[in-house]
This record gives C-alpha cells, structure tokens and sequence, in this order.
C-alpha cells in the first residue's frame, strides 16, 4: 500500500486518481468514500466540515480493499487525516496483511490550497473550512504522521507547488520503486 497525504488542495487525489487511470496501482479516496456514504452521522459530520471518527475511516476503507486482488498496488489518500487515524494504520495494515510501503506526503502552502480549492466549490470547501483543516493538519497530522513514518522510514515528501505536471513528475519519480 502506498499512502498519498497532504492538506486539503494539495492535489493528492488528482495525483492518485492520474495514476489509477495509468493502472500503476488502484485508488481509494478515503474522503470520497466518506462522501458516498448514507450514514446520517457521517454526512452530518462532513457538513460541519469535522473529520469522521478513525474507526469509521478503518472500517470504510478495510471494506472497500477486500473488494481489490492481494497482488495490486493500492494507494489510499486522504489518510490519515487525524492523529487517531494514524494509530489506525496499523489495524489497516493488519487487516490487509499488507504493510504500508510509502507514505507521499504532498506538501503546499495555505495560499495554494485556498486558490486550488475556490475554483473545486464543494460544500465544505469554504475559506473558514479549507483553513480550519489546513490549521488542524498541520499542527495535529503533520507530527503525528512524521513521527510514525520517519520511525518507519517510508515518508516521501513532495513539493505540490507548480503546474499539475511538474508534481506529477515528482510523485512518478517517488514511487517507480512500488509501482507494480
């Protein structure tokens, strides 16, 4: 498993989506999963613009990779999101009997996720939310998962600044050894 990480507007899931459609590896979006849900609970927490609970995150994504083959390369964005959701790795791990290879932690200022993410207008992409979650990961999520990472050496880091192709280069270039 490959991890794509990075505050909101950080281009992960573009990235991540590019390279599933190039059939490196297959892509979950932990947040898309979360929006598809029906759970009353979850949706009114994502409305609020909050993070949903870790063990609803696990248990999402632990369901949506027992529908893809052992043998494929996956990469997961959007977690972890949270410092709890980070102690859930190793439950994701467990379940899948998979470790988790890299982490692509793709990094960009809050000046570029505001303008990257006032042309996206989703519903919880207001000014207030985008620097709610970027303040929330940077100062909970960014220790949380160098800590872990670092310890674990699989943290890449990825200048997001620049055009869609050049962070593109640098992600491909990152992960040539986990490509399948």
């Amino acid at each position: 498993m490959i991890l794509f990480a990075g505050p909101p507007g950080s281009g992960k899931s573009y990235q991540a989506q590019r390279l599933d459609e190039q059939q490196v590896a297959k892509w979950l979006s932990a947040g898309k999963l979360m929006r598809q849900t029906t759970d009353p609970e979850i949706i009114e927490t994502i409305k609020k613009g909050k993070l949903v609970s870790m063990q609803a995150v696990v248990d999402t994504l632990v369901a949506a990779l027992e529908q893809i083959p052992n043998d494929q390369q996956v990469i997961i964005d959007g977690f972890p999101r949270s410092p709890d959701q980070v102690v859930g790795l190793d439950e994701l791990e467990a379940s899948q009997q998979q470790s988790i290879e890299a982490i692509i932690h793709i990094k960009v200022s809050l000046e570029e996720a505001l303008r990257r993410l006032a042309k996206r207008g989703r519903l919880d992409d207001s000014e207030e939310t985008v620097r709610a979650r970027y303040e929330m990961y940077q100062n909970e999520v960014v220790p949380a998962i160098e800590d872990v990472m670092h310890e674990r050496g699989v943290m890449i880091e990825i200048d997001g600044h620049g055009s869609k192709e050049e962070v593109s280069k640098r992600i491909d270039q990152a992960i040539s050894p986990y490509a399948n």
